[in-house]
């Protein structure tokens, strides 16, 4: 019991720690969201002055980093999800031994 206990504890951690980094990971998707819409309204005030191809490129940029972010974010949440899963197995593995050893 005392294994299945610091097993769970452990997975509680890591629980933690992934919601953290999907956390930390969100934070970021939303900079560079703000970020993207910054560098498309500023493609929109150089438009007077700059080239078509500037702004052709600006946008594409800003296609690129937002699809970074977005998986980035996808993938800490599918990460969590993984985590969160285990965690409830073990847990149920933890009832289980528990249940066990008072029936033994």
């Amino acid at each position: 019991i005392r294994d299945l206990d610091e097993q769970h504890r452990q997975s509680s951690n890591r629980v933690r720690e992934l919601e953290a980094t999907a956390a930390a990971m969100a934070e970021n998707h939303r900079r560079a969201r703000q970020d993207s819409e910054n560098a498309a309204m500023n493609a929109n005030a150089a438009l007077a002055a700059d080239s078509q191809q500037k702004i052709r490129e600006l946008t594409e940029s800003h296609k690129r980093e937002l699809a970074k972010a977005e998986a980035a974010a996808q993938h800490a949440e599918a990460a969590v999800k993984v985590a969160a899963e285990t965690h409830e197995r073990e847990l149920a593995a933890l009832a289980a031994t528990h249940e066990k050893s008072i029936g033994a």
